[in-house]
């Protein structure tokens, strides 16, 4: 048990340096402070991840980026609609409708922060090629979205790694992260 401890807090570790150079960028971008804490993470088979995640007819905005070359994975980045509203109002100093082409383009471009940086790092640290796909973008209910990414991994012995940040500029925003092999 100490052994797994161990490995996850590395883990939290390595995501935390990839977050905070994302972090540092998010703030020269936005002229603001950027804090980005990770105080909770978690390696867990798919159906406890449903559990953790909350309620599954909750609807949010996710955005997911499969990963290849030589580690394949995905990474699905998860937010409530009034913290995605916020990152774009933070990105344009205005309110923009959620269907918009610009709406999406600004969340594309913070996602791509959080998770390039994060995938460097690890690369970095693993000496592995990895290169992100173009990231699909879903607002719909939770419990669909795990259904939809999780479907492609039809071994349901798989687990994935829960990770659970909270990012500080103005406001508190929470938004998970999962990894998913």
């Amino acid at each position: 048990m100490n052994y797994i401890k161990e490995r996850l807090e590395t883990i939290r570790q390595l995501f935390n340096s990839g977050i905070m150079q994302s972090a540092d960028v998010l703030s020269k971008i936005i002229n603001k402070q950027v804090y980005i804490k990770i105080p909770k993470i978690y390696l867990l088979p798919i159906d406890k991840a449903f559990k953790v995640m909350g309620k599954p007819d909750e609807k949010v905005i996710s955005i997911y980026t499969k990963v290849r070359k030589e580690i394949k994975t995905g990474v699905l980045l998860m937010m409530s609609e009034d913290s995605a509203k916020h990152i774009v109002k933070l990105g344009t100093k205005s309110n923009l409708p959620k269907n918009s082409s610009r709406f999406f383009g600004i969340l594309e471009e913070f996602a791509n922060i959080l998770i390039s940086y994060f995938l460097n790092t690890l690369s970095n640290c693993l000496r592995k090629r990895i290169i992100p796909d173009v990231p699909d973008f879903a607002f719909d209910m939770k419990g669909a979205i795990l259904d939809s990414i999780f479907a492609e991994h039809k071994n349901e012995d798989l687990e994935v790694l829960l990770i659970a940040a909270d990012i500080y500029c103005e406001n508190n925003l929470k938004i998970s992260f999962i990894i998913v092999p």
